[in-house]
């Protein structure tokens, strides 16, 4: 329980710096967390309710807010918020990446968007930490298990990446093959140009050897 005040403590002290609900705060002497637990509450009831911005609403809850705490996890010098939105974002993407697979078979789930935004706040929120129970419960021993083969992946597509940059800023083919075909067709043009030229010139050298000869 002492564990749960501490964290609520923690979450309203975080909250609080953000201006506009530090206002809030300030003119209704609420803390900055009940504020938002009132705005997720609300956000709540508008998904399941479904008004049309359920959408919207689920980008906020999650996207919105853990850029913004993701942000501040980069700024401070505490290293745990770092874990645990780094986390975030790995469970994240994965859920994501469900969710499209899976689009046919989610459009079919009632009340999905409300499941959705819950499961979401689940993830994220310092007391339960989803994010961080699914990774350490159910992946952590996969990643272990397969880490030579994930980091061979990530080295092939690095080192892909890497290659397709350098042929970009290599010199273009284009502007190293225009001179030299230039010169070459130049080339090529100046011996059959001066080619006929010659053979005249060694005509007309012969021409008075040989009128001498009939002489």
């Amino acid at each position: 329980m002492e564990q749960v005040k501490e964290k609520m403590e923690q979450f309203n002290s975080e909250m609080s710096k953000i201006p506009f609900l530090d206002k809030i705060t300030s003119a209704t002497n609420l803390p900055a967390g009940a504020i938002v637990a009132a705005m997720v509450a609300l956000s709540v009831v508008i998904v399941a309710l479904d008004f049309g911005i359920s959408g919207f609403l689920v980008q906020v809850v999650g996207v919105m807010y853990p850029v913004f705490k993701s942000v501040q996890a980069l700024e401070s010098k505490r290293t745990d918020d770092d874990h645990q939105w780094l986390t975030y974002w790995f469970i994240f993407s994965l859920f994501q990446l469900a969710e499209h697979t899976l689009q046919i078979l989610v459009n079919y789930i009632p009340f999905y968007q409300l499941i959705k935004i819950l499961f979401l706040i689940w993830l994220q929120n310092p007391v339960t930490r989803g994010a961080e129970k699914i990774y350490e419960e159910r992946l952590a021993h996969l990643i272990k298990k397969y880490k030579t083969e994930i980091e061979q992946l990530a080295e092939a597509i690095d080192s892909a990446l890497s290659g397709s940059k350098g042929e970009d800023k290599a010199s273009d083919p284009k502007a190293d093959s225009k001179p030299k075909e230039d010169v070459s067709s130049r080339a090529e043009s100046y011996k059959v140009d001066k080619a006929p030229a010659a053979s005249e010139e060694v005509e007309e050298l012969d021409k008075p050897a040989a009128d001498k000869k009939d002489d």
